[in-house]
């Protein structure tokens, strides 16, 4: 069992991103990191008065918390006794910077960018030839961003998200240390191109939806405040079932790197 400013180390190494204090105190108690004398899990306003006290391992703002890069402790801590659906795994993988593992397994694949979904709502898709092709896409957040939810409440009011979980529910879905939110696939049993199914993609997070879709796979994704920041990349590939293999893929081998699936994805 670690000390509680070791296990907040533990967990922010894990993230590669600065955190809040309450979501830190929802990791420390699900990896099993820490617990009080009395075997209940620290609490928010702990975390915050652990941060306050090693001034010189973290730093705070806007709210979130970071390690000092300074810091020995940045270094690394051993990996936490069980594994957590949020936490990196060890495994066949290697990358030689943090960026290249928060866009893993995209990176290691040739998608090429398609747009920025606030652009591409006001101007349409890109004239490439090869979107006119069966394919994978992701969703990739920027590279600096505030983790924010728009509650179900007004999820359903904006009319793009058909079934909206609640914010509690979407931060502990929320997969942390990787910038991938989802992919998906265009030509699943059926060749489809990337343009048709990117264009359900945007319909339904314009808010032309029906019980159907367009596009309700990862619809979630629309509860993130800041989806029109989201970036599209993809890749074509040939007939079906190879967008499908491609995926399957894709998600495995996310899995295996982040220990669970995309924020938006439900099922391989």
């Amino acid at each position: 069992m670690l000390t509680l400013h070791e296990a907040i180390v533990q967990v922010l190494s894990a993230a590669g991103e600065p955190m809040t204090a309450g979501a830190i105190a929802e990791e420390v108690r699900r990896l099993g990191l820490y617990s009080r004398r009395d075997g209940a899990p620290a609490p928010a306003n702990q975390v915050n008065a652990r941060v306050n006290r090693y001034s010189q391992l973290f730093g705070r703002n806007d709210g979130l918390i970071s390690l000092r890069s300074e810091s020995p402790m940045n270094q690394g801590l051993p990996r936490p006794p069980r594994q957590d659906p949020h936490t990196p795994v060890q495994g066949k993988h290697h990358f030689g910077d943090l960026e290249s593992r928060r866009l893993a397994p995209i990176s290691s694949v040739a998608f090429r960018d398609v747009g920025v979904i606030g652009v591409l709502l006001k101007t349409g898709l890109p004239s490439y030839d090869w979107l006119d092709c069966c394919g994978v896409y992701a969703l990739i957040l920027p590279p600096e961003y505030k983790l924010s939810f728009i509650d179900a409440e007004e999820a359903r009011e904006a009319g793009n998200v058909r079934s909206p979980w609640d914010v509690d529910e979407l931060r502990r879905k929320w997969v942390y240390g990787t910038r991938v939110v989802y992919i998906g696939l265009a030509g699943d049993r059926s060749p489809r191109s990337l343009r048709k199914r990117l264009m359900d993609l945007l319909n339904h997070c314009n808010g032309k939806t029906s019980e159907k879709g367009p596009h309700k796979g990862g619809e979630i994704i629309w509860q993130f405040a800041a989806y029109d920041s989201l970036l599209v990349r993809a890749v074509p590939t040939g007939s079906p079932p190879e967008p499908r293999d491609t995926k399957r893929s894709l998600l495995a081998e996310f899995r295996e790197l982040h220990g669970a699936l995309p924020f938006a994805n439900r099922k391989l």
